[in-house]
């Protein structure tokens, strides 16, 4: 498998013409590697696809959003607009993260306990000190273990709805429509009720 940024290198290269990117790829394809976006899926649905939203876990009524220093957060992966980019731009626009210049790998090392941040620690997305706290609650093995990419099983919004379920999250960032397509409104077993 082939990471975004190998797809952004192979295009700045000459190596590929076209790729498919979420929306922090897109900005990290522009300021890194010269990308221009050329084409963007537009719904006329008079309001957004989707929402980002902070899923915890019903029976845990100390998890709230405007304090979630020292939780186990689980999140889509690295740069990526539901599970990254928008959730701490939240946090620290709100005040309640500090921002360490414009370091959000540092801002959420050191405001969060564990995490499973697919990419966090690979140098391709974090240049700086790799915290390995942001991989902790990762599920993956050997070369796979916090990967940004299907290798890494936590990755993805169904990824960081199961790291919250199974994986020992405190809360999960993820797209609105997550929960609902990861179980049709039904608890599994008596699976935990979230909120």
């Amino acid at each position: 498998m082939h990471s975004q940024i190998n797809c952004m290198q192979w295009i700045q290269s000459g190596k590929a013409d076209i790729a498919v990117f979420d929306a922090g790829d897109v900005y990290t394809g522009g300021l890194n590697y010269n990308l221009v976006p050329f084409m963007s899926e537009v719904y006329n649905l008079g309001e957004p696809e989707y929402y980002v939203v902070a899923v915890a876990k019903e029976e845990d009524p100390e998890t709230e959003l405007t304090y979630l220093k020292g939780k186990y957060t689980c999140h889509v992966g690295i740069n990526t607009a539901a599970g990254w980019t928008y959730p701490m731009a939240h946090l620290i626009s709100n005040g309640w993260m500090r921002p360490y210049g414009c370091d959000s790998v540092r801002a959420a090392a050191e405001y969060f306990t564990k995490s499973c941040i697919p990419g966090a620690i690979s140098n391709e997305y974090n240049t700086g000190v790799p915290y390995d706290s942001m991989c902790d609650l990762c599920h993956g093995t050997s070369y796979r273990y916090c990967r940004r990419d299907a290798s890494e099983d936590y990755y993805g919004h169904t990824g960081a709805f199961r790291c919250l379920v199974e994986g020992g999250g405190h809360v999960a960032f993820m797209k609105h429509t997550t929960v609902m397509e990861n179980t049709g409104g039904k608890r599994k077993n008596g699976g935990p009720e979230m909120r």
